[in-house]
């Protein structure tokens, strides 16, 4: 990499470094109060006022967080099972048997590939900071020892832009770890200011890396290599401008959630409530001291004197024997002050995480249709605008680079010649994405068949189930509920049932009449003996 080069990168690093500043003041805030693990707290010396400052009451919206995050990745992308599947474009060759076999198993290979990796808890840490921060930064590639490697980065460590239709191609940071760090992460190839520190064993000296990756803008895509893939890579020291390492992606690396438009996680839509509910409780906690340990009052005719003295109290000693006790608590303090108000505000911390409609279960019994429908809505309108750029920024971005990956490997194998140039998609079908796009289809058929119910019980005539289709229904439950295909019949071997059913009612018609006319003639034949004999 030129020097020219690398000082356009260091002053469009520097420039979006400007563009960050309030983001990260309200995102400390956020994590102190929401996530403290997080917060970039000075863990040296604090005076009486900084620690007064940080005696904060975290636990509460600690958990609210834990609960978010944990609930997002468990009905996105859950491990127990398949929440994806790659398609084409072109929808009519997806059904062709042979192209569909293939995509299972390309569905299969990249599942593998991610659980086998660290996804589950970098994606999970990705979550926390969007949800803190509005923001997450998560760098995939390659791994050494396994398919996939994933490395959550802290939010504003790097600096994004955007190409011409608004997705983030460029990334850059200033990245410092000590000189062993990078020895070992480039086999000995760290540069000349890295070697000279571990010659003079200076092997715990930070050295200061830029870290960027940009759009390649000459390469020759028919030479195979890392460097003519569409994505380079560039490692620099800082101080000489040194390029020590240099490779290419065929996609961006990085799953950048609200790097480039700002984002909405829940913390910073609650952190009024937060402050309001931190400050709320410290005056109940001072209104229960005072209720234990309450101001004394003296008599004015009393000979006492003190024997205890307190930052709030004191008490005293009886020296008179009058009918009065000379000394007695206030009958302050109220434990039970603004307890009700702290409950709402509880309620609207809860309301921004989503927190019940998380902890419910969906198909546990004991739940109305009422309280599904009150919990969807509560996620479309709190979440529905953070989940769909979310869809878009992480999970879709890393299916498609974890299949380049795969293919890169020889995971997998070529598709069928007959496919020719369609172009995959993925589709995500994880519990939280189906309940979004079709729980309003399937609210809606419970209610049409509830209503046809109470018509039937009402007026006793079933002809109203006549106008409605069983069969539209039943693939309405599937696309929401996803079943095990197992489960459900093809569509061909559910017609051959069917006129199976239908000929061997035929014949059973067709039996029962027979029997009827039979015993017709019987009684006929009877009758006319009868009339004979007479």
């Amino acid at each position: 990499m030129s020097d020219t080069r690398f000082d356009d990168l260091l002053r469009q690093y520097e420039s979006g470094c400007k563009r960050v500043i309030q983001d990260k003041i309200d995102a400390q805030e956020a994590a102190l109060f929401c996530k403290p693990r997080k917060a970039n707290v000075n863990t040296g010396p604090k005076s009486r006022a900084q620690k007064k400052n940080l005696r904060k009451i975290t636990s509460y919206a600690e958990t609210d967080m834990d609960t978010w995050a944990s609930g997002t990745q468990g009905t996105t992308m859950p491990r127990d099972m398949l929440w994806f599947n790659f398609t084409t474009e072109n929808e009519e060759s997806a059904k062709v048997r042979e192209h569909r076999a293939w995509l299972q198993h390309v569905d299969q290979v990249v599942l593998s590939a991610l659980i086998g990796s660290n996804m589950a808890e970098e994606i999970h840490e990705g979550l926390l900071d969007a949800g803190y921060a509005n923001r997450c930064t998560v760098f995939m590639k390659e791994g050494r020892k396994q398919t996939l490697f994933f490395d959550t980065r802290p939010p504003f460590e790097y600096v994004f832009f955007a190409d011409s239709d608004g997705n983030a191609d460029t990334a850059i940071a200033k990245v410092t770890k000590t000189a062993r760090e990078w020895d070992r992460e480039f086999q000995g190839k760290a540069g000349a200011v890295v070697a000279e520190h571990i010659k003079d064993k200076e092997l715990d000296t930070d050295v200061e890396f830029l870290h960027a990756v940009f759009p390649r803008t000459k390469r020759n895509p028919k030479v195979p290599g890392a460097l003519n893939m569409p994505f380079a890579e560039v490692y620099a020291e800082i101080s000489k401008k040194e390029t020590v390492f240099e490779a290419g992606f065929s996609r961006f690396p990085f799953l950048a959630f609200g790097t480039v438009k700002p984002a909405s996680g829940p913390a910073q839509k609650a952190i009024t409530e937060i402050l309001q509910l931190n400050s709320m409780d410290r005056t109940v906690m001072r209104g229960g001291e005072k209720r234990i340990d309450p101001p004394v009052m003296a008599q004015n005719d009393a000979v006492t004197g003190p024997i205890r003295n307190g930052a709030s109290s004191v008490t005293f000693a009886d020296f008179t024997s009058g009918d009065k006790p000379p000394v007695q608590a206030m009958p302050v303090g109220d434990p039970g002050i603004g307890v009700d108000l702290m409950a709402r505000k509880q309620a609207i911390i809860d309301m921004h995480f989503c927190r019940a409609a998380f902890e419910m279960e969906e198909i546990r019994s004991g739940v109305t249709l009422g309280e599904r429908q009150m919990r969807k809505l509560e996620k479309a309108t709190n979440m529905e605008p953070f989940f769909s750029r979310f869809f878009n920024r992480i999970p879709t971005p890393m299916l498609l680079n974890a299949f380049d990956i795969c293919m890169s490997k020889g995971l997998i194998r070529p598709a069928p010649e007959s496919m020719g140039e369609d172009s995959l998609k993925v589709v995500l079908t994880g519990p939280l994405v189906r309940a979004m796009r079709y729980g309003a289809d399937v609210e809606a058929t419970d209610q049409m068949y509830d209503r046809a119910a109470l018509i039937v019980e009402r007026t006793g005539d079933q002809s109203v189930l006549d106008n409605l289709d069983n069969d539209a229904a039943m693939r309405i439950y599937e696309k929401r509920f996803n079943p095990p295909a197992e489960l459900m019949v093809a569509e061909k071997a559910r017609q051959e049932a069917r006129e199976s059913r239908a000929a061997q009612a035929e014949e059973q018609a067709a039996m029962q009449k027979a029997t009827m006319g039979a015993d017709m003639a019987q009684k006929m034949a009877g009758m006319q003996g009868v009339a004979g004999n007479a």
